[in-house]
């Protein structure tokens, strides 16, 4: 993987988890410009669809522009994410971006 050399280059995707005191799960979505190592974005919810990334997604791209590549930070992100709706998101804004 070619390290950015500039910012909005290639943003890294990345879920954190935890609980609640009463038991309850919940997970944050960060987003990070990997050479600036800014954080776009971080959404916490009980829930975050692929559909909620894309719309995350859009939103900091309506902002900061397209980046050339997105990438996650690990292979797995459990069974309740859908990569097919962000490969879906990079075939539609018809861009240099990958996911890997």
């Amino acid at each position: 993987m070619v390290l950015p050399n500039g910012p909005n280059q290639r943003w890294s995707l990345d879920f954190v988890s935890d609980a609640l005191t009463d038991g309850r799960r919940f997970r944050i979505l960060a987003v990070v410009d990997d050479f600036s190592r800014k954080n776009l974005v971080l959404v916490a919810n009980t829930s975050l669809s692929g559909h909620r990334v894309i719309q995350e997604l859009d939103c900091i791209i309506a902002e900061r522009g397209m980046p050339m590549s997105i990438v996650r930070k690990r292979p797995t992100w459990g069974p309740g994410f859908r990569m097919k709706r962000i490969t879906s998101f990079n075939l539609s804004v018809r861009t240099r971006q990958e996911i890997k």
